[in-house]
């Protein structure tokens, strides 16, 4: 599974990054589904190898006053998704209540609440993955939990990821990549930032419908491939309208 922040120092940085991004100056809810089908058609064409196909809801939920109505909290939001119930804990000074099961063979849901001390109000991510193996039911899954959103009066806040092994990794192997994308996609090269064994290219397609604004650019796409310093083998993830796991 997506690994799950552990320590304060990420967990504070993923909570600042999720609330940097719910400020953004707009974010278009579009036909998902439109955007999710391109994904599915997308990834047996890009990944020569096996990956994993991720959708990532996030966004603030409820506020909450002490951690029994944390508590509350998270056994009612499991109790809709039909998850088991679980306990709070602290997790490097926040509260944090998590389920995971696995819906289908070789899908898998986490629903993970966390408390923002501070403000008194909880985050929602909601992790739905699949093997490539899968996608037919990844796509029911997909329907159910929005269903449930709406029913919570949630609007549906999806980043959808590709991810995997990708052991093409030649300059003349990458420039085939961009191409092959751009083909599909149409893209327009926004920023890329490098280092030693990072590539991170973001993009703007009017293939896509979700978008977001950061500054002045408009993006829906964001490519990256990274060289694992153990093994020295490259995994590459792409997400619109940008990444949000680890990669």
């Amino acid at each position: 599974m997506v690994s799950i922040f552990k320590n304060k120092t990420i967990l504070s940085l993923f909570i600042f990054i999720a609330l940097l991004f719910s400020s953004l100056s707009y974010y278009i809810y579009a036909s998902a589904e439109d955007d999710f089908s391109q994904f599915v058609s997308l990834s047996g064409d890009v990944f020569p190898e096996n990956y994993q196909f991720i959708l990532k809801h996030s966004g603030l939920y409820k506020s909450y006053e002490e951690q029994g109505s944390f508590e509350q909290l998270g056994d009612s939001l499991m109790s809709e998704f039909h998850m088991p119930q679980s306990e709070s804990l602290i997790d490097s000074g926040h509260l944090v209540y998590q389920s995971e099961v696995e819906l289908d063979s070789g899908t898998n849901l986490v629903v993970r609440l966390a408390g923002i001390e501070n403000e008194k109000i909880t985050y929602l991510t909601l992790i739905l993955e699949s093997d490539q193996h899968s996608l037919g039911s990844l796509s029911t899954d997909k329907t159910q939990i929005e269903t449930v959103l709406e029913i919570l009066n949630i609007q549906t806040n999806w980043n959808t990821m590709l991810q995997g092994k990708y052991s093409n990794h030649s300059d003349d192997d990458f420039n085939d990549l961009w191409k092959s994308l751009n083909n599909k996609l149409q893209l327009n090269e926004i920023e890329t930032y490098t280092d030693e064994r990072t590539v991170s290219t973001s993009f703007y397609s009017s293939k896509l419908n979700s978008e977001i604004l950061s500054g002045s650019n408009r993006m829906n796409l964001q490519v990256a491939l990274h060289q694992n310093s153990i093994n020295d083998e490259w995994q590459l993830t792409i997400g619109s309208p940008i990444i949000t796991i680890e990669y």
